[in-house]
C-alpha cells in the first residue's frame, strides 16, 4: 500500500481582535496547520494541528492554544487576552522574532 504524510495549512477564518503587538483593532486571520495522512491519494486523517493568527496591520504571528482558536472562529475575539496570544513573529519590530 501507498501512503503518505504531508503538511497543509489553510485559511480558517477571521476575527476582530486587539492585536497585543500594535495595539490596533483589526481582523486578525486564523490559519490551522496540520498534518494529512493519504493513503492511495485519498486522505484518511489529520493530526498534530496548530493554530495561528496572523494582524494584517503589523505582520505579527501569534500561536493561538486550541480554546482561543474556537473562541476567533466563533467571532469572539473579546475573548483574547496575552494568555492566549503566543508571538512568534513581530512584525512591528522589523521581522524580529518575538521573544
Amino acid at each position: 500500500m501507498f501512503h503518505m504524510i504531508d503538511s497543509r495549512a489553510e485559511k480558517a477564518g477571521a476575527a476582530r481582535a486587539d492585536c497585543p503587538i500594535c495595539g490596533r483593532k483589526t481582523l486578525l486571520q486564523m490559519v490551522k496547520v496540520f498534518d494529512s495522512v493519504h493513503l492511495c491519494c485519498f486522505p484518511v486523517g489529520s493530526f498534530l494541528e496548530d493554530y495561528f493568527a496572523v494582524c494584517p496591520e503589523c505582520s505579527s504571528v501569534f500561536a493561538l492554544d486550541k480554546t482561543a482558536y474556537i473562541a476567533l472562529k466563533g467571532g469572539n475575539g473579546s475573548f483574547l487576552t496575552d494568555e492566549h496570544l503566543h508571538p512568534v513573529y513581530d512584525g512591528a519590530a522589523g521581522g524580529k522574532k518575538a521573544e
